[in-house]
């Protein structure tokens, strides 16, 4: 018996589903990254650190390929 109300019904109830499930992966991913590793600085701290030195070879790169010539 799947009249026009029931669906209508069935979407209010999932529509507000996905907020609750991003709030909650959100909640939890803020917590992995304020966890300190076995050395005490926080995973945030950590992953900024590896990301900043990743884009400063990546930089490097680009600048060291563009000063060659073949001419």
């Amino acid at each position: 018996m799947n009249t026009p109300m029931n669906k209508r019904f069935k979407y209010l109830r999932q529509r507000g589903q996905a907020s609750v499930e991003y709030s909650i992966v959100s909640i939890f991913a803020v917590i992995a990254l304020l966890i300190p590793d076995e050395n005490g600085q926080l995973v945030l701290v950590t992953l900024a650190e590896v990301l900043k030195r990743n884009y400063t070879a990546f930089v490097y790169a680009i600048s060291y390929s563009s000063n060659f010539t073949f001419f």
